[in-house]
């Protein structure tokens, strides 16, 4: 809960919009107000089954962009805390969804969004990576419980 107060009360980087959401009235405002309209909806990772998703190997079977009306979206991540809080920023990733075969026959539409740039926030994946930051997109998928918020 530490981790998620002090996260919450980190300025935004330059050029981000950021707000820790404790309720869904108050996510969807902050999307809209981001995206300059109220026309906004929400993707997110969607598995056929109930409960966690399984560790296994999973099969990629197909792989599409997400439309981005305008380029801009806002991420919404669930943080660790004693009720729902949802931490949201701008973003201009390039989103996809793609579609995904556990070896146990679980199917998944998953939510991947790759950045371009060298934001701090992405610094960590290409030091891991062993690249120079910005010089290729590093990639990652959003568990279930986040979302990525677009213009109609």
């Amino acid at each position: 809960m530490r981790s998620t107060l002090a996260e919450c009360e980190v300025a935004p980087q330059a050029g981000e919009a950021k707000r820790c959401a404790t309720s869904l009235e108050s996510m969807v405002e902050f999307a809209a107000s981001s995206l300059g309209t109220r026309d906004v909806h929400a993707v997110s990772t969607e598995v056929d089954r109930a409960g966690p998703t399984p560790r296994q190997a999973y099969r990629v079977e197909a792989v599409r962009p997400v439309p981005v009306s305008g380029g801009d979206m806002v991420a919404c991540h669930g943080m660790a805390y004693a009720y729902a809080v949802f931490g949201c920023h701008t973003t201009t990733a390039a989103a996809y969804t793609v579609t995904l075969a556990g070896a146990n026959g679980t199917k998944a539409e998953a939510l991947a969004a790759c950045h371009t740039d060298a934001a701090p926030r992405v610094a960590e994946a290409y030091k891991r990576l062993g690249v120079a930051p910005g010089s290729v997109p590093v990639c990652h998928f959003l568990p279930q419980d986040d979302m990525l918020w677009v213009r109609n």
